[in-house]
């Protein structure tokens, strides 16, 4: 936790804003690094967009096409 979060804000201070962690399991270390580094970290939360209501529009032809027979070769 601390410790590299102090690591990587030295990376920081010299100008690096991308960093490319890896752990494996992924999905168990997202939650670790969640919970243990970020919390270190001085980072802004991102703003999540209200999501935008969907206009149907268009329409569906697929189903109305049969597809020709393929030559036997």
């Amino acid at each position: 936790g601390p410790t590299v979060a102090a690591r990587i804000n030295e990376y920081a201070a010299l100008g690096i804003d991308s960093f490319v962690l890896s752990g494996y399991p992924h999905l168990e270390e997202a939650y670790r690094v969640g919970e243990l580094l970020f919390p270190h970290l001085d980072v802004a939360i991102p703003e999540i967009p209200q999501p935008q209501p969907l206009n149907p529009q268009g329409e569906a032809v697929a189903n109305e096409f049969i597809p020709r027979k393929v030559a036997q070769s």
